[in-house]
Protein backbone atom coordinates (compact mmCIF):
# COMPACT_ATOMS: atom_id res chain seq x y z
CA UNK A 1 0.00 0.00 0.00
CA UNK A 2 1.50 3.39 -0.87
CA UNK A 3 4.63 1.40 -2.34
CA UNK A 4 4.98 -0.58 0.87
CA UNK A 5 4.99 -4.19 1.25
CA UNK A 6 3.01 -5.24 4.19
CA UNK A 7 1.21 -8.46 5.56
CA UNK A 8 -2.61 -7.87 5.81
CA UNK A 9 -2.76 -11.27 7.55
CA UNK A 10 0.62 -12.61 9.49
CA UNK A 11 2.48 -15.52 7.14
CA UNK A 12 2.37 -17.93 10.44
CA UNK A 13 -1.47 -18.24 9.77
CA UNK A 14 -1.10 -18.58 6.10
CA UNK A 15 1.56 -21.27 6.55
CA UNK A 16 -0.80 -23.06 9.41
CA UNK A 17 -3.53 -23.67 6.73
CA UNK A 18 -0.91 -24.97 3.80
CA UNK A 19 0.66 -27.27 6.29
CA UNK A 20 -2.78 -28.62 7.49
CA UNK A 21 -3.99 -29.34 3.34
CA UNK A 22 -0.54 -30.88 3.13
CA UNK A 23 -1.11 -33.05 6.02
CA UNK A 24 -4.33 -33.86 4.59
CA UNK A 25 -6.08 -32.91 7.68
CA UNK A 26 -10.23 -32.59 8.05
CA UNK A 27 -10.22 -28.58 8.91
CA UNK A 28 -12.26 -25.35 8.48
CA UNK A 29 -11.78 -21.79 9.94
CA UNK A 30 -13.87 -19.71 12.07
CA UNK A 31 -12.91 -16.29 12.38
CA UNK A 32 -13.88 -14.77 15.68
CA UNK A 33 -14.13 -11.04 16.30
CA UNK A 34 -15.88 -8.62 18.22
CA UNK A 35 -15.07 -6.03 15.19
CA UNK A 36 -15.89 -4.88 12.02
CA UNK A 37 -12.93 -6.59 10.18
CA UNK A 38 -14.43 -9.96 9.23
CA UNK A 39 -15.21 -9.41 5.88
CA UNK A 40 -12.02 -7.43 4.81
CA UNK A 41 -10.22 -10.88 6.15
CA UNK A 42 -12.61 -13.43 4.72
CA UNK A 43 -11.52 -11.22 1.09
CA UNK A 44 -7.71 -12.33 1.81
CA UNK A 45 -9.17 -16.10 3.04
CA UNK A 46 -11.08 -16.54 -0.22
CA UNK A 47 -7.93 -15.39 -2.44
CA UNK A 48 -5.44 -17.49 -0.18
CA UNK A 49 -7.67 -20.28 -0.56
CA UNK A 50 -8.28 -19.63 -4.84
CA UNK A 51 -4.05 -19.38 -4.76
CA UNK A 52 -3.95 -16.00 -5.86
CA UNK A 53 -1.92 -15.57 -2.62
CA UNK A 54 1.82 -14.85 -4.14
CA UNK A 55 3.64 -16.81 -1.52
CA UNK A 56 1.06 -19.76 -1.74
CA UNK A 57 0.30 -20.29 -5.42
CA UNK A 58 -1.26 -23.79 -5.22
CA UNK A 59 -4.48 -22.09 -2.99
CA UNK A 60 -6.20 -24.14 -0.20
CA UNK A 61 -9.87 -25.41 -1.14
CA UNK A 62 -10.44 -26.16 2.62
CA UNK A 63 -10.42 -22.34 3.34
CA UNK A 64 -12.58 -21.17 0.99
CA UNK A 65 -15.88 -19.80 2.72
CA UNK A 66 -18.47 -21.72 3.64
CA UNK A 67 -21.44 -22.25 0.94
CA UNK A 68 -23.96 -22.17 3.61
CA UNK A 69 -23.29 -19.27 5.82
CA UNK A 70 -20.04 -17.55 5.37
CA UNK A 71 -20.67 -14.73 8.03
CA UNK A 72 -22.94 -14.63 11.76
CA UNK A 73 -23.48 -12.66 15.00
CA UNK A 74 -23.42 -14.56 18.15
CA UNK A 75 -25.25 -13.42 20.96
CA UNK A 76 -25.39 -13.83 24.81
CA UNK A 77 -27.72 -13.37 27.49
CA UNK A 78 -31.33 -12.57 28.61
CA UNK A 79 -33.98 -15.37 28.41
CA UNK A 80 -32.54 -16.23 25.09
CA UNK A 81 -29.13 -17.68 26.41
CA UNK A 82 -26.84 -18.05 23.34
CA UNK A 83 -28.09 -17.15 19.53
CA UNK A 84 -26.58 -17.06 16.46
CA UNK A 85 -27.55 -15.22 13.19
CA UNK A 86 -26.32 -16.98 10.32
CA UNK A 87 -26.27 -14.63 7.02
CA UNK A 88 -27.11 -16.89 4.22
CA UNK A 89 -24.99 -16.79 0.87
CA UNK A 90 -29.21 -16.71 -0.34
CA UNK A 91 -29.68 -13.63 1.47
CA UNK A 92 -31.84 -15.09 4.14
CA UNK A 93 -31.29 -15.31 7.78
CA UNK A 94 -31.25 -18.20 9.65
CA UNK A 95 -31.39 -18.24 14.07
CA UNK A 96 -29.98 -20.82 16.00
CA UNK A 97 -30.71 -20.75 19.64
CA UNK A 98 -29.18 -22.43 22.50
CA UNK A 99 -25.91 -23.81 23.14
CA UNK A 100 -26.27 -27.24 21.69
CA UNK A 101 -27.41 -25.86 18.26
CA UNK A 102 -24.82 -23.07 18.41
CA UNK A 103 -22.26 -25.53 18.65
CA UNK A 104 -23.73 -27.73 16.65
CA UNK A 105 -22.86 -25.25 13.71
CA UNK A 106 -19.57 -24.73 14.65
CA UNK A 107 -19.02 -28.20 14.70
CA UNK A 108 -20.53 -28.73 11.21
CA UNK A 109 -18.59 -25.96 9.65
CA UNK A 110 -17.46 -27.10 6.07
CA UNK A 111 -14.50 -23.65 4.94
CA UNK A 112 -14.45 -20.62 7.07
CA UNK A 113 -16.75 -18.44 8.13
CA UNK A 114 -16.12 -14.87 10.32
CA UNK A 115 -18.57 -14.77 13.62
CA UNK A 116 -19.60 -11.33 15.16
CA UNK A 117 -18.96 -12.24 19.03
CA UNK A 118 -21.17 -10.24 21.57
CA UNK A 119 -18.76 -7.49 22.64
CA UNK A 120 -21.79 -5.62 24.93
CA UNK A 121 -22.35 -8.60 27.04
CA UNK A 122 -18.20 -9.10 27.22
CA UNK A 123 -17.96 -5.31 28.60
CA UNK A 124 -21.07 -5.50 30.86
CA UNK A 125 -19.27 -8.27 31.91
CA UNK A 126 -16.24 -6.29 33.21
CA UNK A 127 -14.04 -8.25 30.69
CA UNK A 128 -14.04 -11.38 32.24
CA UNK A 129 -13.81 -14.56 30.63
CA UNK A 130 -17.21 -16.51 31.44
CA UNK A 131 -18.89 -13.19 29.84
CA UNK A 132 -16.19 -13.95 26.76
CA UNK A 133 -16.21 -15.28 23.35
CA UNK A 134 -17.62 -18.99 23.87
CA UNK A 135 -15.86 -22.17 22.94
CA UNK A 136 -17.77 -25.13 23.24
CA UNK A 137 -16.28 -28.67 24.87
CA UNK A 138 -18.17 -31.85 24.72
CA UNK A 139 -17.83 -33.87 27.61
CA UNK A 140 -18.49 -36.61 25.86
CA UNK A 141 -16.63 -36.42 22.70
CA UNK A 142 -16.51 -38.73 19.79
CA UNK A 143 -13.57 -40.11 18.14
CA UNK A 144 -14.83 -39.03 14.63
CA UNK A 145 -15.63 -35.51 15.93
CA UNK A 146 -13.37 -31.94 14.96
CA UNK A 147 -11.27 -30.84 18.05
CA UNK A 148 -12.09 -27.10 18.44
CA UNK A 149 -8.81 -24.93 19.18
CA UNK A 150 -9.35 -21.14 19.64
CA UNK A 151 -6.68 -18.64 19.12
CA UNK A 152 -6.35 -14.99 20.49
CA UNK A 153 -4.07 -12.85 21.77
CA UNK A 154 -6.22 -11.72 25.13
CA UNK A 155 -6.67 -14.89 26.14
CA UNK A 156 -4.95 -15.29 29.56
CA UNK A 157 -4.73 -18.67 31.63
CA UNK A 158 -3.90 -17.32 34.86
CA UNK A 159 -6.14 -13.94 34.62
CA UNK A 160 -9.80 -15.47 33.98
CA UNK A 161 -11.02 -11.74 35.41
CA UNK A 162 -9.68 -10.53 32.48
CA UNK A 163 -9.35 -12.93 29.74
CA UNK A 164 -11.75 -13.34 26.08
CA UNK A 165 -12.24 -16.89 25.66
CA UNK A 166 -15.24 -18.62 27.99
CA UNK A 167 -14.36 -22.14 27.46
CA UNK A 168 -17.39 -24.24 28.49
CA UNK A 169 -18.60 -27.72 28.90
CA UNK A 170 -21.43 -29.17 26.62
CA UNK A 171 -23.23 -32.01 28.54
CA UNK A 172 -26.00 -33.90 26.51
CA UNK A 173 -29.58 -33.05 27.22
CA UNK A 174 -28.58 -30.42 29.94
CA UNK A 175 -30.15 -26.85 29.72
CA UNK A 176 -26.70 -25.08 29.43
CA UNK A 177 -28.01 -21.37 29.66
CA UNK A 178 -25.50 -20.54 32.87
CA UNK A 179 -22.80 -22.07 35.52
CA UNK A 180 -21.14 -24.37 32.56
CA UNK A 181 -17.97 -22.22 32.33
CA UNK A 182 -14.69 -24.71 32.78
CA UNK A 183 -11.70 -23.92 34.41
CA UNK A 184 -9.70 -21.85 31.83
CA UNK A 185 -6.58 -23.76 32.84
CA UNK A 186 -8.23 -26.68 31.99
CA UNK A 187 -9.19 -25.89 28.53
CA UNK A 188 -5.52 -24.91 27.82
CA UNK A 189 -4.50 -28.44 29.10
CA UNK A 190 -6.98 -29.61 26.88
CA UNK A 191 -5.20 -28.28 23.79
CA UNK A 192 -8.38 -26.21 23.22
CA UNK A 193 -7.61 -22.77 23.96
CA UNK A 194 -3.86 -21.02 22.65
CA UNK A 195 -2.76 -17.80 24.17
CA UNK A 196 -1.23 -16.34 21.09
CA UNK A 197 1.85 -14.81 21.44
CA UNK A 198 1.70 -11.90 18.75
CA UNK A 199 5.70 -11.15 18.63
CA UNK A 200 6.44 -14.83 18.02
CA UNK A 201 3.39 -15.29 15.14
CA UNK A 202 5.31 -12.29 13.59
CA UNK A 203 8.82 -13.98 13.74
CA UNK A 204 8.12 -17.53 13.82
CA UNK A 205 6.81 -18.53 10.27
CA UNK A 206 5.87 -21.88 12.00
CA UNK A 207 4.44 -20.58 15.26
CA UNK A 208 0.89 -21.71 14.38
CA UNK A 209 1.91 -24.49 13.32
CA UNK A 210 4.06 -25.77 16.61
CA UNK A 211 0.80 -24.72 18.24
CA UNK A 212 -1.53 -27.65 16.72
CA UNK A 213 1.17 -30.14 17.49
CA UNK A 214 1.33 -29.26 20.84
Amino acid sequence: QGGTTYCFVLPSFWNLLSWLRDEGRDFSVALRTFGTDGPEVMEALRLYAEGKHPSHPQGCPPALPSRVAPSARLSRGGAEGFRLELAQEDGETRILQGEDKVFAFFESLRGSAAVVDDYDAWMAGKYCGSAGKPLWIPVDRCSDMSHHIFFDDNFRVAEPENSIVDARILAPGTALHEGSSVDAQAAFDLGCVVQAELHRAILEPDYFIKQVQR
